[in-house]
């Protein structure tokens, strides 16, 4: 214990420091919201994204959700900058709301091929290089 000024902080050893596993991610998001050039497309919508991992994405939205939990989105293309990522299927995962009103829905890819994975991964990798450069 070390004191200062009449004020103590006290340390305790922790048996565990694990976090369970539903609170753990299994892979690193990086943040592209109110960026031009993050967007994924199905149908007639094409939808900014906020952040981009290899399992997925989150959208950002100003409208109410079209989308269902659970729903399966068929032949997405997702535009990340000058790299272009088409027949994509996810499943939608999440629905929230940010500070700014917009609806945020998260999409998990599914079958994503052994190709696609290695092509996010090196995105990924670029992607956190910029975004740990700027800092």
């Amino acid at each position: 214990m070390h004191e200062r000024s009449g004020e103590s902080l006290e340390f305790y050893a922790v048996e565990s420091d694990e976090q369970p596993v539903e609170f753990s991610r299994a892979s690193f998001r990086v943040r592209v919201a109110d960026r031009d050039g993050f967007l994924i497309q199905f149908g007639t919508l094409s939808i900014p994204l906020a952040d981009i991992s290899t399992g997925g994405v989150s959208l950002l939205s100003n409208n109410e959700a079209t989308m269902a939990l659970g729903d399966i989105i068929c032949s997405c293309e997702l535009t990340v900058e000058d790299e272009h990522f088409s027949g994509l299927s996810g499943r939608v995962v999440h629905h929230s709301l940010d500070g700014n009103g917009r609806t945020i829905t998260g999409i998990q890819w599914l079958d994503l091929n052994p190709i696609m994975v290695k092509r996010f991964q090196a995105l990924l990798s670029q992607l956190r290089k910029r975004v740990f450069k700027r800092d």
